[in-house]
């Protein structure tokens, strides 16, 4: 068979399967009937949304039909192409789809028309009559395609109700001067929608639908096995409102788009661009704005106040992820770990692949490059975006991220760790630290720390430059050679271990260790019941016995017995 033939073929059968005969449905549809939704069902439902859920299943259309000629065809397959006309009101967009691997074929088109104020979607394959049961539509789509947008199967209904709704009460005596519309041509049929009372429910205003066929004139302006999905009463200012809402419609410059590239557990992309800030999209399709904050580059108080008092939903930049649990009407995610997990995966892989990003997106550079201050503020405020930063950052994000922390002068107000000794701590951990202080008689310069928030901790311990407490004493341990000690030192020596004895019968030469640098007075230690000390306390025989008896954890009372030490 020819390509076009497997094509056609393709395309009837996704038709043809799981519906019944176009003449044997047991009933007419010839007049209005009602489908059984009232006017006041999903009552905050207007245009973004009835646009959204058409425009969603336009894609859906689409995806679907390139699934047929290609089992491996996937979504990012397809690319937008958008296009600028010239009008008395302005400047107006419209965009097509084309499929690069099937030579550019046209596979959709989203098209507006100023002067009769409508909108026309147009995309391959047809909708059968189970979309006009709730629940129905939902019958035919995959649900484990991640490719496919719509899941419950009633954003067909449910936007032709929001669109012949009036914007005004009482709803009555305003149906006659609405001017928004809903008309599909499908199947060689043309779908019809309108809101009216039905006396079988007390004169209730319903949504109503009627299917009858195409006129031949009507018939020549579609083609076969396509869908034409028209909106009427969509004005230019609402037109040019609507393309923030698809992140498609919108300019490279006006989304300032970063999309994932490793192979990250939660993909999608960066929303960087000022005006997105804060709005979460998913597969393209603008769910919510959960509001953003203000980072000040010159007041770190004032950052910190914004970021801090910020609602705890809200986010710094925009996202678009490519897969999230959604409500009902696609208009949140019920669990908003969900989505911080998404946020969290898709600013670490932009981070992760920081100079791929900078080389593909030069326009984006500046913001980039702020990301990392920004990232760092996240973290230090306990922003829950990146909750699971940690979990997706490599070694090379986290050493970044540390030298934020170290150039934070709220923390380091003099530059003190620039050198990268003082550690960062877990609350939870300072107790386990202190003691191991306490009980190798470490003093607490050994190991110097500030306690953090969770969230920058857990990033600051994936760094290459943190060690923890046992660590940094092991590595002490390791590097100290034993001292080369003269007939002087070897004196001072024999007379420390003379009054050692007094007051503990065990102590031997044996068991007092001296050790060049680095080991220091400071971090002589008690280990194996061995005293290991620094060669600097030979100097001062008061010091050394001092520091031996609190290696020793010997009471300095006890000395009173020994009047002659």
């Amino acid at each position: 068979l020819k390509k076009s033939d497997r094509v056609l073929m393709a395309v009837q059968n996704n038709n043809m399967e799981g519906m019944p005969g176009l003449d044997t449905l047991a009933r007419s549809v010839s007049d209005f009937q009602n489908t059984g939704i009232s006017i006041h069902y999903v009552s905050d439902w207007d245009l973004k949304e009835a646009l959204r859920e058409l425009v969603q299943n336009a894609v859906d259309g689409i995806v679907a039909y390139m699934k047929q000629i290609d089992a491996n065809a996937k979504k990012a397959d397809y690319k937008v192409d958008m296009f600028e006309h010239q009008h008395v009101n302005g400047v107006y967009r419209t965009f097509q789809f084309r499929w690069p691997a099937q030579q550019n074929v046209i596979i959709g088109k989203i098209t507006y028309d100023p002067d009769a104020e409508s909108v026309t979607l147009e995309n391959p394959g047809t909708i059968n009559k189970f979309n006009l049961l709730l629940g129905g539509s939902g019958s035919i789509k995959q649900e484990n395609d991640p490719d496919i947008i719509g899941r419950f199967g009633e954003g067909m209904k449910l936007a032709a109700l929001a669109l012949h709704r009036p914007v005004q009460q009482p709803f009555a005596q305003n149906l006659h001067t609405h001017t928004r519309r809903l008309m599909i041509d499908t199947g060689g049929q043309r779908w019809l929608f309108c809101i009216q009372s039905d006396g079988n429910f007390d004169g209730h205003l319903c949504l109503f639908y009627k299917i009858r066929n195409l006129t031949q004139r009507e018939g020549q302006n579609v083609q076969q096995h396509w869908t034409y999905t028209r909106m009427q009463g969509i004005t230019y200012t609402e037109w040019k409102e609507s393309y923030k809402h698809f992140t498609f419609f919108l300019k490279p410059e006006e989304r300032m788009e970063i999309a994932t590239i490793g192979n990250v557990s939660h993909k999608g992309s960066l929303l960087l661009e000022d005006q997105l800030r804060g709005h979460f999209f998913c597969k393209d399709l603008h769910i919510k704005d959960y509001k953003t904050f203000d980072y000040d580059q010159k007041d770190a108080e004032q950052s910190r106040k914004n970021f801090s008092s910020a609602d705890p939903a809200s986010t710094y930049y925009g996202f678009n992820t490519h897969e999230v649990p959604l409500n009902r009407d696609r208009s949140e995610v019920p669990n908003l770990w969900h989505k911080y997990d998404r946020c969290s995966c898709i600013m670490a892989d932009v981070l992760n692949n920081m100079q791929q990003n900078l080389n593909l997106h030069p326009d984006a550079n500046d913001v980039l490059h702020e990301m990392w201050t920004i990232v760092y503020w996240l973290l230090k405020v306990g922003r829950y975006e990146v909750h699971r930063l940690a979990q997706w950052a490599n070694t090379a994000t986290c050493n970044r991220i540390w030298k934020e922390w170290v150039k934070d002068r709220q923390c380091f107000p003099a530059n003190e760790n620039a050198t990268h000794a003082i550690m960062p701590m877990y609350t939870s951990h300072q107790i386990s630290c202190d003691h191991f202080l306490r009980s190798n008689s470490l003093e607490s310069s050994f190991y110097a720390y500030r306690v953090l928030g969770n969230y920058l901790c857990a990033v600051l311990y994936k760094s290459s430059y943190y060690g923890s407490w046992s660590a940094r004493f092991q590595a002490l341990i390791n590097q100290c050679q034993d001292s080369a000690l003269n007939d002087a030192h070897n004196a001072v020596k024999q007379r420390l271990v003379s009054k050692l004895q007094r007051l503990d019968n065990t102590m031997t030469a044996d068991r007092v260790c001296f050790k060049d640098a680095p080991l220091k007075a400071s971090t002589s230690y008690f280990k194996d019941n061995k005293l290991y000390l620094a060669n600097e306390l030979l100097e001062d025989e008061n010091r050394l016995f001092l520091k031996c008896l609190k290696l020793l954890h010997i009471d300095s009372s006890r000395l009173l017995q020994f009047c002659n030490l």
